[in-house]
């Protein structure tokens, strides 16, 4: 039970740093990012824009720091190659 409550407790306070993360600017998660205060991951999640596309590259791949890395280059290719001209 008590470690039910800890469990819980831990979901909570990552849905609200999470949170959190979601109302800072890209800028403010690229300083993070770089300063090493947040991962790959939650630079990833943190944003919305993302959060469909990100979804589906996890479905079928591991949420790691490598996963994201591969993830931001691909997005980063996509965006290039779809934008208007």
């Amino acid at each position: 039970m008590r470690d039910q409550v800890i469990l819980a407790r831990n979901a909570l306070k990552n849905i609200m740093i999470m949170k959190e993360l979601q109302n800072k600017s890209y800028e403010e998660l690229v300083q993070l990012q770089q300063e090493g205060k947040i991962t790959l991951v939650e630079f990833v999640e943190a944003q919305t824009e993302l959060s469909d596309k990100w979804k589906e590259w996890i479905d079928t791949r591991p949420i790691s720091d490598e996963s994201a890395r591969a993830f931001l280059a691909w997005h980063e290719e996509y965006a290039m190659s779809h934008q208007e001209e």
